[in-house]
């Protein structure tokens, strides 16, 4: 999987020493990958001429609640 430079600098401050550590990393890692991938396709919606602004909402909705939001709230979960 490749992490994003925004992720890196993210985790880069993360305290090696910490008991948790390994955990965050994961945790950090998928809610922000998630949220990328979100920014993703909102952008990719956008490029999109066949749809009308009502359409990419209601896409951007069903993309929310199915995919990313599903994906990012698990992602935000406390760490164990």
């Amino acid at each position: 999987m490749s992490i994003s430079p925004r992720t890196k600098t993210l985790i880069d401050r993360l305290s090696k020493d910490h008991p948790l550590a390994p955990a965050m990393r994961t945790a950090m890692v998928d809610a922000l990958a998630a949220a990328e991938q979100f920014a993703d396709h909102k952008n990719t919606l956008a490029k999109d001429d066949r749809m009308t602004n009502k359409g990419r909402r209601d896409a951007l909705a069903t993309a929310l609640t199915t995919t990313f939001g599903k994906a990012w709230a698990k992602a935000k979960a406390p760490v164990p």
